[in-house]
């Protein structure tokens, strides 16, 4: 494995460390996902429900329970809640407060993946790890969007990362080849394994209380992430190591993970907020939080939206979750499954040569691998696809581990050829999307700074081309990244604020802020009800479903300001008109249904709906 790379400077060549240009790019990635990370508004639905949800927690001080527009909410344990709220109490209640948390359980998201690619390979495989992970679409979108996810995400990890160096790998990555031999001889009951022990033991007792911390690290993140997101924070993790440890059939794991240990750590975690919810609001709280939240959305169409692709829909929207790097994952797959009969061979393989002994253990260690990684992407991936209902950010579940297999495959240089000309190719629908969307789609966003990044997109694809084409396949890969960062951030910086020219809900805050006194209320009139617009008013919402009840509402004491869509405004008789003044007309479009019509200058109007806002004269 090579350690530099040569960069040429005029006629000087100068020795640049790959792990020091590699660090470069990922702290430049870091750095973009901070670009005007609280400038756009709360997206509907989830983002703005969490948001919100941590905020009457905390402004009311009941910190246990949770509400939404001042009323019970049971669908989400506490954890991210609890984790905004500090963000809160940081920064005010806004936008970046609320994507903060998001933001710092990515960083700790890449932080694991580093860890883990360093044990299992190297430091480089471990930052390459990194560098796909930033640079999936699936992983920015996230960062961008203040749900659970990614807090799900860092603790699953966390648990499966503690498991793994637990139980095979070091929790030193690089130790000599004597102290690689702990988990070799623990599993060796012979009296020459016995004498070895005893002839180490200040190694072994070192490396076993080094080991001791991460079985903590196993179940605390079960619980955290339990604590999260529900049920699945238990299952994902523990379903990954139980069918780790049948396949492998290392039945000893079962007493060395300490089960009961383990499952008292849990208890003690994870039931106290539900023992009280449940003291407090009785069985209705774990009917909606337990049962339909999980059980019935996963087993009864219809819940909430149909899954949109049926049991496919999770396998085609990976191609664009994690693209371009799935070519990587997957012809990383493909390595393991021809190698595995070698594999098989070397550990199968028993001497009495110290030296080779320790041969067979690392050979027994990096051949688990592949199994820990596949498991960690198929089970969730399978258990998600069988769902009645299922998402697009379900799949950051199985990122990570995709990430590290792909970083495996790029750090091994295994394949340098059609998979190498293959993946230099996929920057040209990068690039064509990339121009696409800046002169077609969002041509009014365009600036100098936005022509630089566009031409930064241009340059970046001829380099990646130019360099598959002379086999520098590094550069192509540097090449890929830079090219997707320039994308991210025309996103950030030019497109994603005429998107947000659609999200009528703090627009028509500040036109109420401006008119009113400050005691008022709020009437949704057949029209959708936004859940950002109580994060940004504080106020409670009403929904009036006819014109009688919107008679009732306009008619009672106080300043009252009503809220439909331009249809809704048409059919309202003139005596109604009469009572009501017109404020504003705010354009709408749900943006998480963004499709071509919408995109395309020519044909958004038509597919744009508008809110008209009233207020009662």
């Amino acid at each position: 494995m090579h350690n530099s790379y040569e960069v040429k400077f005029g006629l000087k060549e100068k020795p640049f460390s790959l792990t020091i240009i590699l660090k470069i790019l990922i702290a430049l990635f870091i750095l973009s996902f901070l670009v005007k990370l609280g400038s756009s508004p709360l997206l509907e639905i989830d983002e703005a429900v969490y948001a919100e949800v941590a905020r009457e927690s905390y402004t009311s001080g009941d910190y246990f329970s949770t509400y939404f527009n001042y009323e019970t909410e049971f669908s989400k344990p506490p954890l991210q809640y609890w984790l905004l709220q500090i963000s809160y109490s940081l920064f005010g209640i806004n936008e970046w407060a609320v994507r903060f948390p998001s933001f710092i359980a990515a960083f700790g998201i890449l932080s694991l993946v580093y860890l883990f690619g360093k044990h299992i390979r190297s430091s480089n495989a471990g930052l390459w790890a990194c560098l796909v992970l930033c640079a999936s679409p699936g992983f920015y979108s996230m960062i961008r969007d203040a749900r659970m996810d990614l807090t799900l995400i860092f603790f699953i990890t966390l648990s499966i990362y503690g498991f793994f160096i637990y139980e095979i790998a070091s929790p030193e990555p690089a130790l000599s080849d004597e102290t690689r031999l702990l988990r070799f001889t623990r599993n060796d009951t012979s009296e020459g394994a016995r004498n070895d022990k005893q002839n180490n033991g200040v190694i072994a007792r070192s490396k076993a209380t080094k080991q001791s911390m991460f079985i903590f690290y196993m179940y605390f993140g079960m619980a955290a992430a339990a604590l999260t997101k529900g049920p699945i924070g238990l299952i994902f993790p523990s379903l990954i190591i139980f069918a780790f440890i049948l396949l492998n059939k290392e039945w000893g794991s079962f007493r060395r993970i300490k089960p009961f240990h383990g499952l008292l750590l849990l208890i003690l975690l994870i039931t106290p907020w539900y023992i009280y919810m449940t003291w407090r609001y009785g069985l209705t709280f774990l009917e909606k939080n337990i049962i339909h939240e999980n059980f019935r959305k996963f087993l009864v169409k219809g819940i909430y939206e149909p899954n949109p692709g049926g049991h496919l829909f999770l396998a085609h929207t990976f191609l664009w979750y994690f693209f371009p790097w799935w070519l990587f994952w997957f012809y990383q797959q493909y390595l393991w499954i021809k190698n595995r009969r070698q594999r098989s061979e070397d550990r199968g393989q028993r001497t009495e040569d110290r030296g080779q002994k320790i041969k067979v253990c690392l050979l027994s260690s990096a051949s688990r691998l592949p199994t820990i990684l596949l498991l960690w992407f198929y089970i969730p991936f399978v258990f998600f696809s069988l769902s009645k209902f299922s998402l697009p950010n379900y799949l950051s579940v199985v990122i990570p581990a995709a990430s590290l297999g792909a970083g495996i495959y790029i750090d091994s240089r295994k394949g340098k050829g059609i998979v190498e000309y293959l993946f230099s190719l996929f920057s040209i629908p990068l690039l064509i999307i990339a121009l696409v969307s800046s002169f077609l789609f969002f041509g009014e966003s365009l600036d100098t700074f936005a022509y630089l990044l566009i031409s930064g997109v241009v340059i970046s694809t001829c380099f990646i081309l130019i360099s598959a084409l002379k086999k520098e396949f590094f550069i192509t890969k540097v090449g890929m990244i830079l090219l997707i960062m320039m994308i991210q951030l025309l996103v950030s910086l030019k497109f994603q604020p005429i998107l947000d020219i659609y999200k009528p809900a703090k627009p028509i805050f500040e036109a109420i802020k401006s008119a009113s006194k400050g005691d008022y209320e709020i009437g949704f009139y057949k029209t959708r009800f936004f859940q950002s617009l109580v994060f940004y008013t504080g106020k409670k919402l009403r929904e009036v479903g006819s014109e009688d009840s919107l008679l009732q509402f306009i008619n009672s004491a106080g300043e009252r300001f009503v809220i439909t869509e331009s249809e809704g405004y048409k059919g309202l008789s003139e005596s109604y008109k009469q009572r009501l003044e017109v404020m504003g007309e705010f354009p709408y479009f749900p943006l998480s249904r963004i499709n071509y019509s919408f995109l395309n200058p020519h044909t958004r109007k038509g597919v744009v709906r508008y809110i008209v806002l009233m207020r009662k004269i």
